[in-house]
Parts: C-alpha cells; structure tokens; sequence
C-alpha cells in the first residue's frame, strides 16, 4: 500500500501569558505553566496539512503526524503525558475552543533532537471522506485545556514549524476504495416466466475513475435465503441472462456484488425479490385404480396452482376419450365413453395454472375388469307404410352380476362411424328407427348397459326406400303425413348477405354472411280429410319435423305456413320447409 508524506502548511500556537497568536515562528511551543488566580498551561499549538494531497477515492489505513522536538526546557519532569487533539477554531482571542474525538496519547519526550510521532489514523479518515483540504490538529499537555488546572513545574516543548528546519508531516498509507455495492437492480417486485430467459441487471458502482467492473458474484435463492445459489462470471457486463427452466416456481430473492479492475469487491447489494411463474408441478393421480370395475371409471388427482385442465384416456398410442381443455380447480372426470371389459388403458391429466402454463401429462396405467349384463338378442323388421326399421330387443335372464340397468341403439351408415340414436330403452321392447335416409344401407347394434360395465349385440342390416314423400314429427313417431299425389317441389337456396354503400363508390359492396338458408316450396294433393288434420297438427305444432322423399332426401325442418285449397273430393296443401339444424344424436 502507497504512502504519502504531507507537510504542514498551517501552525500556530497561542501564549496564554501574553494573550498573543504566533503564526510565522520557526518554533511552536507546547506545554509550560502560567500563574493567574490558579496555575494553567501556558502553551498550547494547532497544526494542520492539506489530505487534499491524497489521492481521490482512496481508503486511508495508517495516518501519522510526526514532529521534531527541538528543546525541552524547566526543571520539571521531561514528559509530556499526554495529547488532546482536536479541530481547531481560532477565537477572537486565539483560544482552540473545538475538540475532537480523537484519543489522549502518552508519549515520553525524554530527549530533545528527536522526532515523535502521534497515531491519528481515525481522525484523519473522517476528515477525508468528509473532503476537508486540510487536517487540523489541536496540541496540548495533560489535563485538557483551558479549562482545568494543572501542576506546577510543566516542561516546555519547543517543536520545530513549517517556517524552520525538520517541518512537521503527516505520513498517509492508503490504498484503492472497493466498489460500492450495486444498485439498480432488475427484475424486482414483478412476475417473470421461468420457462423464458431472465435477465438479471444491476449498475457497477466503481470508486475510481475509469473503474469497470470486471467480475460479479450472483446469490439466489428460493426458501428466504437460507441457502443460497451462485452464479459467478469474469465479465464487464453488468447483467446476467439465466437460462430458462433454471428457476423454480415462488418467490425468488437474489443479491450481486462486482469487482473493480484492481481485483477489490464491493459488499452485495440490497436484496431484491420478484416472482418466478412456471409451469406447475404434474399432478398426482390417486385414480383409477389398478383394476377398474366399471367400463366408465373415475380419474381422481391432486395438484398445486390449477384453474384448468384436461384428462385422457389411451388405448395403446390411441386417445379413445378426451375431456378437452375444461376450466375448473376440480380435481376430477368420470370418464365420458365405455371403455372395453378386459382391455388395458392409460389415464393421462395435466393442468394449467394462472400464467396460461400447462404441466407435463402425468398417466397411471389400469385395466378394465367387470361383470357385463347379458348378451342382448335383436331382429329387425322393415316397416314399408312408416319407411322405419323396427328393432326387437331381448335380453336374456337371469342377469349376470354386472347386473341390466338399460338399452342404447346404435345405427351408422356402412363403412361410418356408429351414432347413439337411443338411450334409457327397457329390457325386451321394440324401438323403432323413423329417421332412415332413403335407399341408404344402414348397420344396427344394441348395447346393454349395466352396472359395471355394457355388453354389445351383434349388428344387423336394415334399407328403407321411402314412396313418394313424408312429414313426420319427431316426438310421436304415429304422427306422419304421406304426400303422394301431384307433388311440385320448387328448391330456393339463399345465402346471407348485405349491400354496403361507400362514399366514392357508384355501386353496393356485397358482404356475405357464413349461413346459408335452404328450403322448398311443395304442393301436393291430399286424397283424405285426415291427413289434412295430420298435416295442420304438424304445423301448428312449432316443432322440428322430418320431410323424406323417394330422391333421398332427409331434411330436419320447420313449417311456418300452410295453405289448403279444398276442393270436391280432394284437398290442395301448400307450404314451405325451411332446413334447420337438428342433432340425431343423444
């Protein structure tokens, strides 16, 4: 560590005898006694020197104030016994009537021609960070004057000045200031998604001139700080990029200090705390169980930070039921189709949390084991009047353990995809299917629902070709019109628009709407009064009808008018079906 030698430029000392300042004397006086009312020290200095000479941003470690005793004069003992040091304030009357902190030094000055030296290490510290160009020191004997007094016989000091030979100096060692801690520290008291990139950033707060920082240490931790993780670059840049999926989810606190070129390091920065959002933990299935008894179990988990999720069921590679991405904090989902007795799936869950975060899919493999009702018995009938099949169900007794609970119908176009048409159907009945597209070869199952699981029929085959045309309801399979005679159909298709006018446009803009309308104009002549009561019960009706024809059309629709012509022997109907959104499956 550098030391510097500092001379003084500034002494004086003040005789009390004669109540004189001497500032230009080659000598200073300390010590000697006066008799007024009482006995008091006769001499006493003040000294200083400019630590302006010490070079900026320095840390003073050592600071001595060597003076050259040149006489030491009376018959008392040769020892001053100690030191006040203090700042002095020259007084009208010269008196140093300022005291510092520093403390009273015994020094032995038992022989003349010799330096002598006094710590002043702590006094010239603060005089320095506070940027004082100058150090002033107060020089006395023993007791503090003054104020109190003293005994008879005190020696004289003479101490060579600044004006004469062996100048008092102040010897400084010092060495370079360490950074101060970093500030500005980024990212704090925000949310911060640990599945991207963090930058952490802070500003270098070098002492020096010219200082960069050259290195940095970065704590962080995730249970409050006790225990810490760090992360350490050589690098001037002040910010850190931690790599994603580094952080956990929760609060997060960090810290940083940085190092100057000269290799010092400054102390950490003030906390700072922000928020790591992640995905959330997979959750814990606690269900299904290994084995399942029933063909549509329930999936059960526990998991941390959800507001949606979505549950799958496998089958191999192949999803065969999926709940979709449902909104809830549940924990939750019976499975939504029949799953196969004796067959092996996978149940699979994840969840999202408040950051639009999902986590991994977490899965349980389990197998399907239950008692299935009897094997249902079905034949089909074609009625040639209604165009309908009717499907006679048996199921078989005495049940099994799986127990019967009720019958479903499936029905799908060859080569399609099977359609529940029917649910909740009793034991043993007839079901009939008044909905068949004309011409359309169709395959027919019934499932037996029990309380575990279900049991299939075989399939069997059914087509219809439909006369003429038909208007039926769909809520009372006994009420339908057959229209024969004299049919006019006229087919209008309309799609949704509107015509925009623009300012600077001689013609309409057409803006085309998604929906398309549909419907036909029919007449037909109705040979009985009954189906005339038929067809005015279906319109006023209000309800969704079904009109099939012998071109294969099947069309769900809506009535709004009829018109009826009659006539001697015979009826002329008039009305158009608008086509309407209809779901055949329930």
């Amino acid at each position: 560590m550098p030391t510097v030698n500092i001379n003084v430029t500034k002494d004086k000392y003040y005789d009390r005898s004669t109540l004189n300042v001497h500032g230009t004397d080659t000598t200073i006086y300390i010590g000697g006694m006066v008799t007024f009312s009482a006995t008091y020290m006769r001499y006493q200095s003040n000294i200083s020197a400019p630590l302006a000479d010490v070079p900026a941003n320095k840390k003073i470690t050592s600071a001595l104030l060597y003076f050259y005793v040149n006489t030491i004069s009376g018959t008392g003992t040769k020892k001053l016994y100690a030191w006040q040091i203090a700042n002095f304030v020259e007084t009208s009357d010269g008196i140093a009537t300022s005291y510092g902190t520093i403390p009273e030094t015994d020094i032995s000055l038992d022989t003349q021609g010799k330096w002598y030296s006094i710590d002043i290490t702590d006094f010239a510290q603060a005089h320095y960070v506070k940027g004082n160009d100058d150090c002033s020191i107060f020089l006395s004997a023993i007791p503090k004057p003054p104020d109190e007094a003293i005994g008879y016989d005190v020696p004289t000091y003479v101490l060579s000045s600044r004006e004469g030979s062996n100048v008092p100096y102040m010897a400084i060692t010092y060495e370079d200031l360490p950074p101060n801690p970093p500030t500005n520290l980024s990212p704090t008291s925000e949310t911060k998604l640990n599945n991207e990139v963090i930058r952490f950033s802070w500003t270098h707060n070098g002492t020096q001139t010219g200082d960069t920082q050259s290195k940095f240490d970065l704590l962080w931790s995730s249970n409050g700080g006790e225990t810490w993780n760090t992360v350490t670059q050589s690098t001037a840049n002040q910010y850190y990029d931690m790599p994603a999926d580094t952080l956990p989810v929760g609060s997060i606190i960090w810290k940083v200090r940085t190092y100057a070129t000269s290799g010092l390091v400054s102390e950490y920065s003030d906390q700072a705390a922000f928020t790591s959002a992640g995905e959330p933990d997979a959750p814990v299935l606690t269900k299904p169980d290994a084995i399942e008894n029933t063909s549509t179990p329930l999936i059960a988990w526990t998991g941390t930070g959800q507001v949606m999720y979505q549950a799958q069921i496998l089958q191999g590679e192949t999803v065969v039921w999926d709940s979709g991405e449902i909104a809830s904090t549940t924990g939750q989902a019976q499975v939504g189709t029949a799953l196969a007795d004796g067959a092996s799936y996978t149940a699979k869950v994840r969840i999202k949390n408040q950051y639009d975060l999902w986590s991994d899919w977490a899965s349980k493999a389990f197998t399907v084991d239950f008692e299935v009702p009897n094997k249902p018995v079905i034949d089909i009938i074609k009625d040639l009047v209604r165009f309908s099949s009717r499907i006679t169900i048996s199921n078989p007794t005495p049940d099994s353990a799986g127990g019967f609970e009720y019958n479903e119908v499936y029905r799908r176009e060859v080569g399609g995809s099977w359609m529940r048409i029917a649910t909740e159907i009793e034991r043993d009945i007839t079901y009939e299917d008044c909905a068949m597209k004309s011409g359309q070869p169709y395959e027919y199952k019934v499932r037996a629902v029990g309380t575990y699981g279900y049991m299939d029929s075989d399939v069997k085959f059914s087509e219809v070709k439909v006369k003429d045309s038909q208007l039926a309801s769909l809520t009372d399979k006994s009420l339908y019109v057959p229209l024969r005679y004299d049919p006019k159909r006229t087919i209008s298709i309309g799609a949704e628009r509107a015509l925009m006018k623009f300012a600077g446009r001689t013609q309409a803009v057409t803006e085309f709407g998604e929906h398309i309308d549909k419907g036909i104009a029919l007449q037909f002549v109705v040979e009985s009064l009954e189906n005339v009561d038929k067809l005015i019960e279906l319109v006023e009706s209000t309800e969704t009808l079904l009109f099939r024809d012998g071109k294969g059309r099947k069309i769900y629709c809506t009535v709004g008018n009829l018109d009826i012509e009659e006539l001697e022997n015979y009826w002329t109907v008039s009305f158009a079906i608008a086509e309407t959104s209809h779901q055949e499956a329930v």
